[in-house]
């Protein structure tokens, strides 16, 4: 068996370097907001993160060279399907199982322009969230994606807000209202942005709204810190809701990193049982307090006049 493991790869080498590059005047290919490629791009694309390029690459890998414009080899860190190189690179050459693909940063003017942040009312995330988009980790602003996920979380308290007061004057409520408004001061003096992903009972797939997906995994790359607390709807711990709610928080993490935020920063926690922010007694509140929250710590909220109302928990 090594023979044939050991023949296949001299065989992907050599194919490799007998395809060569391809010439300059080949046309060439945008495989996303920040670069444009020559060859059979099929599964693969390149982009910037902070000041790193980053590969992604679907399918199966038996072999995979990088080597920047002076054809020295370039690193590279893995992370799933994802690559990290260890700098940005305006030219490189990648050679793929047998295809050999030349990268090339696109000019400034052609790079598509960041699109606008959806209306906050309409970018509520719904209790059993549709199917997600994979969020697109090209071409982003973090200013700006902060700036829709502000806007987002300020849409998420207000429909909280809504089920508080649907309550009634009830002690309940009371605590959840004083709660809410003790979380708020402490995100606007830590610089923080907080928003909610909900489950339907007993589930445990990470799945956002594409609406909050793209802001959300733009704003954690650039985050300095990321805590993420997974929660269930029960006031007294059954057998599973442990599992449950440390699962929940765990995809949610794994639905990060997958996408290029640096795995070191972020924080799970797990409370199988109460820590309610709805009234606990309704389907309503219970969809709600079935939640992954995620905080978002980031320098990017220093200097905001204000911090929006933000759906959160104290712990």
């Amino acid at each position: 068996m090594k023979p044939m493991i050991l023949s296949a790869l001299a065989l992907a080498a050599l194919l490799g370097g007998c395809a060569g590059l391809a010439p300059d005047g080949a046309a060439r290919t945008p495989v996303s907001a920040d670069y444009e490629a020559i060859g059979d791009t099929a599964g693969v694309r390149a982009f910037v993160y902070g000041r790193r390029t980053v590969l992604e690459v679907d399918g199966h890998l038996f072999w995979l060279a990088i080597h920047d414009a002076s054809g020295a080899p370039v690193a590279y860190e893995r992370e799933g399907r994802y690559y990290r190189l260890p700098r940005k690179l305006d030219n490189f050459t990648v050679r793929v199982n047998t295809r050999v693909l030349s990268f090339h940063a696109r000019p400034a003017a052609a790079r598509p322009a960041p699109a606008a942040p959806a209306p906050a009312r309409a970018a509520a995330v719904p209790a059993a969230p549709a199917r997600a988009v994979l969020a697109e980790p090209v071409g982003l602003t973090p200013d700006r994606e902060l700036a829709a996920l502000m806007t987002l979380s300020a849409a998420q308290a207000e429909e909280l807000r809504d089920a508080i007061a649907a309550e009634g004057d009830t002690a309940e409520a009371r605590q959840l209202l004083a709660r809410l408004e003790r979380v708020e001061r402490r995100l606007a003096s830590a610089a923080a942005v907080l928003v909610r992903v909900q489950f339907d009972t007993h589930a445990t797939g990470f799945d956002p709204d594409p609406a909050l997906a793209r802001p959300l995994v733009a704003a954690a790359r650039v985050a300095e810190r990321v805590n993420v607390r997974g929660r269930t709807d029960a006031r007294v711990p059954g057998a599973a809701d442990p599992r449950i709610a440390l699962a929940r928080a765990l995809a949610a993490r794994t639905y990060l990193v997958e996408r290029g935020v640096e795995p070191g920063k972020i924080r799970v926690f797990a409370q199988p049982a109460g820590d309610f922010i709805a009234p606990s007694r309704s389907e309503p509140g219970r969809a709600l307090n079935r939640r992954v929250e995620i905080e978002l710590v980031t320098r990017g909220l220093a200097g905001q006049a204000a911090v929006p109302r933000t759906a959160g928990s104290a712990s």
